[in-house]
């Protein structure tokens, strides 16, 4: 199947009719928190099951829990009193025949006086076009459902549509959970177990007709039935060690669910932390950019009021100099001569200016006395000099005021700039905190919230699930036991049964022991080979995808007997200290190995859409695993969190999953997701095409 484009109209957060393009190979969503990017993941499941994952209850809805719920706000409050607004979501797909299916699901309410009437249920609608014949076969609602579970089966919605928050729930492999009834759906295998409880049964019913049927040497006779009922308590015993294992199993379970939510409430508590960390530095670099601001108008106030001051002057200063330089020039001012320096002169008589004595009396002498003058303008002159300064200086700084100005609010800009993009991060960060923020805990108490019960619950909770471990392992190893000693009484009866003069009763009896013996055979080779092939492709991916994690990865290991998925070491020890990238990896590996064993047996390829798959991921971890991803699938439309700062083209130029966008050719669309709107009721997600 390949997925060709989706058509979302008034659905969550999406106002009005929305279309996203796809082909095959990968597609890539990208957008921040709180974009529209998990409920556009809700637009597939909605479509194609009728359910969508309600945030704040953080629970799967139908469309009757939904009910107006499920509408965009702004398309509600822009409704009149007695309309009726519908919410549809179109999907167009192809099979590998080239036939076109139209899937259609749309749901309808009506404002009465802003209370609103609601159906029971939405509307299914499917047109499937026939390649060949051109002809059209139309489907509606329950026709509809059943043909859309043939072709998209409920019980591999978990692999295809693939919401990386929940992974827990089918890295679970209990027996009642999803991933056997992947199993089933995706190798058929409910075939070869039917065969075997039918043959199992048949056998039971001959093998006892048999028993109780008398035979002429009694001491043989005897011994049957001795034997047979002997059997029966083996494999009574081997059904009542199953029976402990799967409750076991079901305990083991229980407790994991515990485990899980406490680990997950410290993890959040912790993200919560981290976030709170962020906010503080933010703030922090929001508080120096203040203060920086501020100094800077303190440091240039004084400058810029005191050029202003003479601003108005500029002509008069102009004229004054222009005068001063004219009457210099004509040498109308002449040169101040100092009157101490001159009687200086004539008490050391000698010329200062040139060097030569000049004692008194001689003509030197006269010369340098001559100049002294009671009415000299030195004073005068100098004044007129210094004011030629003054005039000279208060121009430059008069000139220099408009580019001082703009290199000031140049500065100020930047810092603006700065405090913008911090002010962005920050916002940012409140939203994340918003969103992982337990509902009952505020800002405040989570500073000072002590972890220790939590902690000492989940590390209790740890050490009761390796004892069940334990316990379930213990089981296996009674029930291989119970396993060897029930064949030994077999072949033992066997021999018996060779030995029967009842001759015709006794070739039945050994025909459907062999036909029994044959299709269980059968179903365990065939049951392991499909866990095998799991098994390999499982750790072909995983190897791919953590070829540049420096930690130690290991091979992946599915275990159906203690019904788990971990990872071992080269001694085939497990290991328990995975990182978290690994972890992802691991959990990302397992959903491709089961899709691929799919594509297999059904001859078919289905698409690859998840939500926030690699969100623990970062840097060249998380290029690595979407390459993996995109070399593993035929079609993945990936919607990945926005890890560039919004509005910061330094950061968005530098982003990795970006610069992967634009350079990897096997993109051929990719979509940005914003939120628009000044309000709460108004906002809504706009949708960017970035390729």
């Amino acid at each position: 199947m390949i997925i060709k484009s989706i058509e979302i109209e008034n659905f969550l957060s999406y106002y009005g009719k929305h279309e996203l393009i796809f082909d095959e190979g990968p597609t890539i969503i990208i957008g921040q928190n709180n974009t529209g990017k998990s409920k556009l993941f809700d637009a597939f499941n909605w479509v194609l099951y009728d359910k969508a994952f309600n945030t704040e209850q953080e629970m799967w809805y139908e469309t009757k829990d939904w009910q107006d719920g499920l509408f965009n706000r702004k398309a509600k409050l822009e409704s009149k009193v007695g309309d009726s607004i519908s919410t549809s979501v179109s999907l167009i797909f192809y099979d590998e025949e080239e036939n076109k299916y139209l899937l259609v699901r749309e749901y309808e309410i009506k404002n009465k006086n802003n209370n609103w009437e609601c159906q029971g249920r939405s509307n299914l609608y499917l047109t499937i076009s026939e390649a060949v014949t051109n002809n059209t076969i139309d489907y509606f609602d329950e026709e509809a459902i059943e043909k859309i579970k043939g072709i998209f089966p409920t019980n591999l919605s978990k692999y295809f549509l693939f919401q990386g928050e929940s992974i827990s729930q089918i890295m679970n492999l209990s027996s009642r959970s999803a991933f056997n009834n992947a199993l089933r759906d995706l190798s058929r295998i409910e075939v070869f177990e039917k065969a075997k409880i039918y043959t199992n049964k048949a056998y039971k019913k001959i093998k006892k007709e048999f028993d109780y049927k008398e035979d002429s040497d009694k001491a043989l006779q005897e011994k049957k039935v001795l034997l047979s009922k002997n059997i029966d308590n083996i494999k009574d015993n081997i059904e009542a060690i199953k029976v402990e294992s799967e409750t076991l199993v079901k305990e083991r379970e229980t407790a994991k669910d515990i485990f899980d939510k406490k680990d997950n409430e410290i993890k959040k508590y912790e993200e919560c932390n981290l976030i709170l960390k962020d906010i503080e530095i933010l703030e922090k670099q929001l508080r120096d950019k203040n203060e920086h601001r501020l100094s800077e108008v303190e440091n240039q106030k004084k400058y810029i009021f005191d050029g202003w001051m003479y601003a108005g002057s500029k002509e008069i200063f102009e004229n004054f100099l222009s005068f001063y330089k004219k009457n210099k020039k004509e040498k109308r001012i002449p040169e101040p001569i100092r009157q101490d320096f001159i009687r200086e002169m004539l008490a050391d008589e000698a010329c200062k200016v040139c060097g030569s004595p000049a004692p008194s009396g001689s003509a030197q002498y006269k010369q340098i006395k001559s100049q002294l003058n009671d009415k000299s303008l030195d004073e005068e002159i100098e004044i007129i000099n210094n004011l030629s300064y003054v005039a000279d200086s208060a121009l430059n700084k008069i000139n220099g005021i408009s580019e001082e100005i703009t290199e000031y609010h140049t500065r100020v800009n930047k810092i603006n700039d700065s405090i913008n993009k911090i002010k962005s991060q920050l916002r940012i960060k409140e939203e994340e905190l918003r969103t992982v923020i337990p509902k009952d805990i505020s800002t405040d108490e989570l500073k000072v919230k002590d972890f220790t019960d939590i902690q000492t619950t989940r590390d209790r909770l740890k050490n009761e699930i390796e004892k069940f471990n334990n316990k379930i392992l213990t089981c296996k190893i009674k029930i291989e036991n119970k396993e060897k000693e029930l064949e030994e009484k077999e072949k033992e009866y066997d021999g018996l049964v060779a030995k029967s003069s009842n001759e015709k009763e006794r070739a039945r009896v050994m025909l459907a022991g062999k036909v029994n013996e044959i299709m269980s055979a059968f179903y365990d080779k065939f049951f392991d080979k499909l866990i095998n092939e799991i098994q390999s492709n499982a750790n072909n991916y995983f190897t791919k995808m953590t070829e540049m994690s420096k930690a130690i990865s290991g091979n992946v290991k599915v275990d159906s007997e203690l019904n788990e998925i971990y990872t071992i070491d080269e001694n085939g020890n497990r290991m328990y200290n995975i990182n978290q990238a690994n972890k992802v990896s691991l959990q990302i590996s397992f959903v491709a190995a089961v899709l691929s064993v799919s594509n297999n047996f059904w001859e078919t390829y289905f698409p690859f859409i998840a939500d926030a798959p690699i969100s623990a991921l970062g840097g060249n971890n998380k290029i690595t695993a979407i390459n993996t991803m995109i070399e593993i699938f035929s079609q993945s439309i990936i919607i990945l969190k926005d890890d560039a700062v919004t509005g910061d083209q330094d950061s968005i130029k530098k982003d990795l999953t970006r610069k992967l966008i634009h350079s990897n050719k096997k993109i051929k669309n990719a979509y940005e997701l914003v939120m628009d709107g000044d309000s709460l009721e108004n906002q809504h997600t706009k949708i960017i095409k970035i390729k």
